[in-house]
């Protein structure tokens, strides 16, 4: 049989022969079209010009397998096995099965990439898919990618189980298969590809531990290989490996962040058990029941995104038919609540409680409450809340819980109870509520009121005169008669006298520089029996220097910083008194109480010659300033001193050498 050939089927129905789909251990899969109608694969036996010559003799022996997996197939206790639509008989006699065509095999699918909830549902229903087909065989015994087929709807689909007939030449129809039978050894166990026969459970929990652990290491990309895996099961780099990758792809997926830890260590730890090399004893090596291995999927399953899948109802802790509470009691009640497998404690579930006023519709802030948390041997938690100082009336509670840092919605469970006065009930007296105080602001703005200066008297208001009466801007409504202000000019002041005295020259000590004069506010002072003493303001004046080439020192006789910034300093030629309004010293730093200048000024004679800044030259007023900044600052002086010495000790060196 080759490409274009016409088959026809019992029916009388004829397809044109297409492409070959893929090659197995006993059989190969053509496309196959139907005139006007939809494609079907065609699944026929191996003959003798498709195996090698030394295993000629083969060939009825896999027409023999075809006809058992075709009353295998149309047994419908088996839904996941792939159906066959009708059975064909070729033109030279060789039988084969027509079935419906599937899009993809997983093989293709897992090299797209899974979800890491998608992939363990997946291998989910691959182990519940093995321990239905238990029920007429020992188990698939041949499962791979390749023989797991995917429908439009994502159901799979399996195909070519190890029938008896099959199970027993399966050596001798493996080394027929040589090299293309290579892939498949990938997915089977060591004992498998050292050469041995390994049929059950064994094989099939091995096959599936080996799907999730290629799906999970799937980047979304073909992989270049298939992962191979030690014939002595996962090493440690491995173990870490995959426990990254895990981890990586449930951050990345949006899973609950609170169980990415756990779900890569059980996931670690379940593969490693899967893919063990030894099969007994069993724990710790590998599954041999089925049921067990699907029971551990489910509970890694429910680690991705656990949840809260049942909430009782609320169960008041009242005799049957009654659900009031008198207020010389606590108000009891409780819910059980069943969570996915996988969480372990009630601490990482969150619960949430609210309870509402029926009469007044509103809730009840600021409830004086505490549960109880029990755990039951079925693995459900019975929460226990007891409520105090509610007041009597009608509520409603309502209870949610849901797991900590999920994004599913909370479950709520809601009930009803009432609260009745006991005998002598006094009611709590209300607490005062706090108030702000008010305060009150004035409409206008603040007038600023503005202080006058000494010596200046305030304009008083005038007496109404019949010229000014009625006048714009008069008190009152505008236009209408009323008196006015008149405000008089200030009145001028005149500036205190000055008294010119004549300057000293600093070379000569002659008076020929004139001074600058400051004048000095006069004022009274007081006498010794109390009375007021007018002093002379000519009397009293400060003189200043004009022009002085020195600058002259502070009153510690210190050098100022700069010649620029310095200002002359102001000579008093008089004791003269202050006025009381400036609070000014009675002597000035330099001065003396007779006037005189305590630091006379310097002749060429002296030997602070440093103070004239005409002859000393730029040389000396370099000195001069870094002087004055070795005084002034003491880190600079350290570091000067340091690189002086570093200096000295640099020419030493070479004067040694």
């Amino acid at each position: 049989m080759k490409t274009g050939d016409i088959v026809r089927d019992d029916q009388g129905r004829a397809f044109q022969i297409g492409q070959i789909l893929g090659r197995g251990l006993w059989g190969k899969t053509y496309s196959v079209r139907e005139e006007h109608g939809p494609e079907w694969a065609l699944k026929v036996p191996l003959s003798q010009d498709d195996l090698p010559e030394h295993a000629s003799h083969l060939a009825p022996l896999c027409q023999e397998i075809l006809l058992e997996q075709a009353r295998l197939l149309t047994d419908n206790r088996l839904p996941f096995l792939l159906p066959i639509d009708s059975l064909i008989t070729t033109t030279d006699g060789t039988p084969g099965l027509l079935m419906p065509r599937q899009p993809l095999n997983l093989e293709r699918r897992l090299s797209g990439g899974y979800s890491m909830d998608e992939l363990l549902d997946l291998c989910q229903d691959l182990a519940e898919a093995v321990r239905d087909l238990g029920r007429l065989l020992s188990g698939h015994g041949n499962l791979t990618p390749t023989n797991v087929l995917m429908t439009e709807q994502g159901r799979i689909m399996l195909s070519d189980p190890l029938t008896p007939l099959a199970a027993k030449h399966i050596q001798d129809l493996r080394a027929a298969a040589g090299s293309k039978a290579r892939p498949a050894l990938a997915y089977l166990p060591p004992e498998v590809r050292s050469g041995g026969v390994a049929t059950g459970s064994a094989a099939d929990t091995y096959a599936v531990g080996m799907v999730l652990y290629w799906g999970t290491l799937a980047s979304g990309e073909v992989p270049a290989r298939i992962p191979e895996t030690p014939l002595s099961g996962l090493d440690k780099a491995s173990l870490v490996a995959l426990k990254d990758r895990v981890h990586n792809r449930l951050k990345d997926e949006g899973a609950n962040p609170r169980f990415h830890t756990r779900l890569s260590d059980r996931m670690a730890a379940f593969l490693n058990r899967a893919l063990s090399e030894k099969t007994a004893p069993s724990p710790p090596y590998r599954f041999l029941d089925i049921a067990e291995f699907h029971s551990r999927l489910e509970n890694l399953r429910a680690l991705t995104n656990p949840s809260v899948e049942h909430v009782g109802k609320i169960l008041l802790d009242r005799p049957p038919g009654s659900d009031s509470f008198t207020t010389d009691e606590d108000v009891v009640f409780s819910c059980t609540i069943g969570c996915s497998a996988g969480v372990e404690t009630h601490e990482e579930i969150a619960c949430g409680l609210a309870v509402f006023d029926r009469e007044k519709d509103e809730r009840i802030r600021d409830l004086n409450c505490a549960y109880t948390v029990d755990r039951h041997p079925s693995g459900r938690h019975r929460f226990g809340f007891r409520l105090s100082d509610l007041a009597p009336g009608s509520y409603t509670i309502r209870v949610a819980f849901k797991i900590r840092e999920s994004s599913a919605e909370p479950q709520v469970a809601e009930g009803r109870f009432e609260r009745r006065a006991a005998p002598g009930y006094v009611p709590p007296r209300p607490k005062p509520t706090r108030q702000p105080i008010p305060l009150e602001r004035p409409e206008a703005d603040p007038v600023t009121q503005n202080r006058t200066a000494p010596g200046i008297q305030m304009p008083a208001p005038t007496t109404p005169t019949p010229e000014n009466a009625g006048t714009p801007g008069s008190a009152g409504i505008p236009g209408s008669a009323g008196p006015t202000l008149s405000i008089p000019p200030p009145p001028v002041r005149q500036p205190p006298p000055r008294v010119a005295t004549p300057g000293v020259d600093p070379v000569t000590g002659g008076s020929s520089t004139p001074r600058r004069v400051v004048p000095v506010i006069t004022g009274h002072s007081a006498n010794a029996d109390g009375s007021a003493r007018q002093t002379d303001s000519k009397a009293a004046a400060m003189t200043m220097p004009e022009g002085s080439p020195r600058r002259m020192p502070d009153a510690r006789g210190n050098s100022p910083k700069s010649s620029s910034e310095q200002y002359d300093q102001p000579v008093i030629e008089n004791n003269a008194s202050w006025s009381p309004e400036i609070p000014v010293p009675r002597s000035t730093p330099g001065i003396s109480d007779d006037g005189e200048d305590l630091y006379p000024p310097l002749t060429p004679d002296d030997d602070t010659d440093d103070y004239y800044e005409a002859d000393s030259g730029p040389i000396g007023e370099a000195i001069t300033r870094f002087l004055d900044l070795l005084r002034g600052d003491a880190y600079v002086m350290f570091i000067g001193g340091a690189a002086v010495i570093m200096i000295l000790l640099i020419i030493l060196l070479f004067a040694l050498n």
